[in-house]
């Protein structure tokens, strides 16, 4: 085990196929600070305003893609 989570693992994943600046993360109820601390682990720099924040999952992820 490398010690990242899954959420990193799948950043790592995006990031082989984009560039940091066409990464979005839809969450729920996950405080952005969070996301945004997970990825600066990582090396990685993301907009604020490419954190996409759900009070509650409606499943809206396949209509953003």
């Amino acid at each position: 085990m490398d010690g990242n989570s899954l959420f990193q693992k799948t950043c790592e994943r995006a990031a082989k196929l984009s560039r940091e600046d066409e990464i979005w993360v839809v969450t729920n109820e996950i405080p952005q600070y969070l996301v945004k601390n997970q990825m600066d682990d990582l090396g990685y720099s993301i907009p604020d305003d490419h954190i996409l924040s759900e009070p509650e999952g409606k499943n809206t992820l396949p209509a953003i893609a």
